[in-house]
């Protein structure tokens, strides 16, 4: 296999993943674009209840999916602090500096209300409050941190699991994750509990787990692996992307118009790869342990 690195982490890298985490993204952008633009050309699909999802919902599924089988391919066999370590130092440069970048691009009105508001925001766990995403948050894309955080510290039972029974614990993993969206949906008072409650999510990031265990995806997908810089880079813009988008669409609710459209998408790649930059320098001089 190749391996290709962007950054000091030397993250192993498989071509089609970076191709599918850009189809990640783009979803997202363009289902949070048609939300401002016009909010009836947002269809939901799926199980009332249990399941249902649209165009952004199944990017984020897809990142979700990404995470597990990037996670399972990187850092399998990884003592269990090491591995989160580095998972952590990675995801709150990113989140971070989007922060910091977000609050000028929302002009002020959602200063946390006090300290504690403060400290949910920086770390990221806003999400267990339950609050609605637009209510408190500084930066309402930063509900996935939560999400993702609680799923890497699952990672290395998971994968264990795995190891010893790959069917029956997938099999599991998806009853289990059925039986909480079925229950969140019905009787949680709390806002989309199905989206941040990470037992929800569970099948979703397992299931990432399984299609790398499995060889012969893995030789399948290790096949297309070549060297490309660019979708390396794009690839590695797609969090920060997701991070920083959500304050720019205020552009297409006071402007809506094509011109505004285009402004939201150049913005938004300019500060990702702002963020990617400073987050590549961050790990390199500053994490680099």
């Amino acid at each position: 296999m190749v391996n290709t690195t962007y950054s000091c982490e030397m993250e192993r890298r498989l071509l089609l993943l970076d191709v599918i985490r850009g189809l990640a993204i783009f979803f997202v952008l363009v289902s949070h674009v048609l939300q401002y633009y016009d909010s009836k050309l947002i269809s939901q699909h799926g199980l009332p209840g249990v399941y249902y999802v649209t165009l952004g919902g199944f990017g984020v599924t897809l990142f979700i999916i990404l995470s597990g089988m990037v996670t399972e391919y990187n850092y399998r066999g990884e003592k269990s602090l090491i591995f989160f370590i580095k998972r952590v130092k990675r995801i709150y440069s990113n989140y971070w500096v989007s922060l910091l970048l977000a609050i000028p691009l929302i002009g002020g009105y959602k200063v946390p209300a006090d300290k504690l508001d403060s400290l949910l925001n920086v770390t990221g766990l806003m999400v267990f409050t339950g609050r609605e995403w637009g209510e408190s948050y500084i930066l309402p894309t930063g509900w996935f941190i939560g999400v993702i955080l609680s799923l890497y510290l699952l990672f290395p039972l998971l994968s264990k699991l795995m190891d010893k029974k790959k069917n029956t614990t997938l099999f599991a993993l998806f009853l289990l994750s059925l039986c909480f969206r079925y229950y969140s949906e019905r009787y949680w008072l709390s806002y989309r509990p199905s989206d941040w409650f990470p037992l929800c999510r569970l099948f979703e990031f397992g299931l990432g787990i399984y299609l790398i265990k499995n060889n012969n995806i893995l030789n399948f997908l290790s096949r297309f692996n070549t060297k490309s810089s660019m979708l390396i880079y794009l690839s590695a813009m797609s969090f920060p992307a997701y991070l920083i988008h959500w304050p720019l669409l205020t552009v297409i609710s006071l402007y809506p118009g094509s011109i505004s459209i285009v402004f939201f998408f150049a913005s938004t790649f300019i500060l990702s790869y702002l963020i990617f930059y400073i987050d590549k320098y961050v790990q390199g001089k500053i994490f680099r342990f």
